[in-house]
């Protein structure tokens, strides 16, 4: 309700001094045809004489004030429009609950929605509505004016004006389609853009010689937008030209005809025809185009529909009596036979994937790309949803959870996290509103305070090269960057931990602080985790083997590696890729869960199970 309540107070301002603004030429065309008929009949009535032209002067000027008004509360509306907008693109963002959507064709088409369709179907209304209250209005006294002479010049009048109505309306259907037809080249040009000015992306695109490429990309984009914006101009001009030829030649030809057949007796007269049919058609012709818009919003809620009908599709709603998730670390976790694809057309990512997560359990994910692993952790973090079957969380499907409760039971790390263009606080909270103690006592554990040490206003520094409001903006470098996400890490939830290859970028030194924090961390927690690297994987309590989409084996290290499975193998070749380490030394396996590791001048060993 706040944000309809100065959206509705602008609109109205507007509309009615568009309105009033839209009276003043009746008041100017009327004042003027009296003053020449009085020049005409009595040249020493000056004093009527003065008077209306006093009248035109003001309505002249009331007329340009008016006009700056009436922009300045169009520009209020517009203000409130964007705010409206900017609120329904994130209540789009937060009922759809389903990232997948955002991943398909239809997302940038969601995200820069903004207004649902009756929403912004509202505004063209009211836009609408100006022009039509304007020019009917304005229309109405000047035809009963002309009228005053002839009626049937003012029948001719509405009847020239309505004629270009066609015109109007197919404008308005052309308009929608260019905008549809360059919205797809506009965002993918505006990629580009971003692209060729990001100080990351620049280096690896200058070392591989791709700018080239890319800035041809670019300008075969600008030559298509072109050609549809040209074939629209095009198509809106001779539109133009009808709409414009139209009302004059019917002016010329009642003008004519009223001079021949006498009709038009007096200088006054003729000045109100010539002005008036002007005026008249001019403000006819503003009420059509608030039919245009009309027509053109339509268009725009017919398409707003549709993708309000596909964010449905994608939204699991959250049940009135949505379940508590408490302040407990070891919830236990269940894949019911899954089943999902990222779109129909795609291949199974997971197919029949099923495993049960005990209270308190640490279960690591194991196999090649492409098999689903990290699918399945979107699937437990609640951003995607199966095509079939379901994920549990406590005994209910994680999206009866409530949102926010369930992001703070969830504390997770993807293989690929975001790394924010702000200060290295905001990168660690994510925008939250942690206290400083919390955020300060993450960094302590991570050591991401020995980064910020460094920076000029420490955690408070800009990681930004591009979008910070600081020219002197920061960089970091890989392994800090996932410090940093550890650190982000830390500072989730309370609870489950879901982890994507948490430690890939770091050195040994940096793994071993890690796993050393996250090996306390974990204890009593529920832990569902992907990684191939031999330090995390000694954290789980079993190890599933993933391929084509569903659990292969699954089991302790000791209980695989006897099995002689998918796991065995994969134990075995990274045994070989280390063997260059160790070609005087024998390889040996302790038998009590421990991977030998020999270096060349001793012995690493690592054991597996909590």
């Amino acid at each position: 309700m706040t944000r309809r309540t100065p959206f509705a107070r602008h609109a109205a301002m507007a509309l009615a001094l568009a309105v009033v603004a839209g009276l003043m030429p009746v008041v100017e065309t009327l004042a003027l045809a009296r003053a020449v008929d009085a020049v005409a009949r009595d040249a020493a009535a000056s004093t009527l004489v003065v008077l209306l032209i006093v009248a035109v002067v003001g309505a002249r000027i009331g007329r340009g004030w008016l006009q700056i008004f009436s922009t300045n509360a169009q520009l209020a509306f517009q203000r409130a429009t964007r705010a409206v907008e900017y609120g329904r693109m994130s209540e789009n963002l937060e009922t759809c609950r389903d990232v997948g959507m955002y991943e398909n064709g239809a997302s940038q088409e969601i995200v820069h929605l903004g207004m649902e369709g009756s929403e912004r179907h509202r505004v063209s209304r009211l836009q609408a509505a100006t022009m039509l209250l304007q020019g009917v209005l304005a229309g109405a006294l000047l035809g009963s004016a002309i009228a005053t002479i002839k009626w049937q010049l003012g029948v001719v009048a509405l009847l020239a004006a309505a004629a270009t109505g066609p015109f109007h309306i197919r404008n308005g259907t052309r308009s929608h389609t260019g905008s549809v037809a360059t919205s797809v080249l506009d965002r993918r040009l505006g990629y580009l853009r971003y692209v060729l000015t990001h100080p990351a992306a620049l280096i690896e695109l200058m070392a591989g010689r791709a700018t080239g490429p890319l800035r041809d990309t670019g300008g075969t984009l600008i030559a298509r937008i072109a050609v549809v914006q040209r074939d629209v101009e095009r198509a809106l001009a001779r539109s133009g030209m009808a709409i414009v030829a139209t009302p004059h030649l019917v002016t010329a030809v009642v003008l004519v005809a009223g001079v021949v057949s006498g009709t038009v007796r007096s200088a006054g007269e003729l000045s109100l025809v010539i002005i008036g049919f002007g005026s008249l058609q001019g403000s006819l012709g503003i009420a059509l185009q608030g039919v245009a818009t009309l027509r053109e919003a339509s268009l725009e809620r017919r398409r707003a529909d549709d993708l309000r009908a596909t964010i449905r599709e994608h939204t699991h709603p959250i049940p009135v009596d949505a379940p508590t998730l408490g302040t407990g670390r070891n919830l236990p976790v269940t894949f019911d036979d899954v089943f999902f694809r990222y779109s129909p057309q795609a291949p199974w990512s997971l197919n029949g994937f099923t495993l049960d997560i005990a209270a308190g359990e640490a279960v690591c994910l194991v196999g090649s790309n492409g098999s689903g692993k990290t699918t399945a952790l979107k699937l437990l973090l609640g951003v995607h949803r199966p095509t079939r079957g379901s994920v549990l969380l406590d005994g209910r499907d994680v999206r009866d959870y409530d949102p926010d409760e369930l992001a703070a039971t969830l504390r997770f790390l993807l293989q690929e996290p975001v790394r924010l263009e702000a200060s290295l606080r905001d990168n660690i909270d994510r925008f939250r509103g942690r206290s400083r103690q919390e955020v300060e006592r993450v960094a302590r554990l991570t050591a991401v305070d020995r980064i910020a040490a460094r920076l000029p206003h420490g955690l408070d520094s800009e990681i930004s090269q591009q979008f910070g409001t600081d020219e002197h903006g920061q960089a970091l470098s890989g392994g800090e960057w996932q410090r940093v996400m550890f650190a982000r890490l830390l500072l989730g939830g309370h609870g489950l931990y879901v982890l994507d290859e948490p430690t890939a970028a770091l050195d040994a030194e940096q793994e071993a602080a890690v796993i050393d924090t996250l090996e306390m961390e974990l204890r009593g927690a529920t832990a569902l985790m992907v990684s191939h690297r031999w330090p995390l994987l000694r954290l789980a309590d079993r190890i599933a083997v993933v391929g084509t989409g569903r659990i292969r084996e699954i089991g302790t290290h000791e209980e695989l590696s006897l099995a002689g499975g998918a796991y065995a193998q994969l134990v075995e070749k990274q045994r070989r890729s280390l063997s260059f380490l160790h070609r005087d030394v024998p390889e040996r396996d302790a038998g009590d869960g421990v991977v030998g590791l020999l270096g060349g001048s001793g012995e690493q060993t690592m054991r597996i199970g909590r």
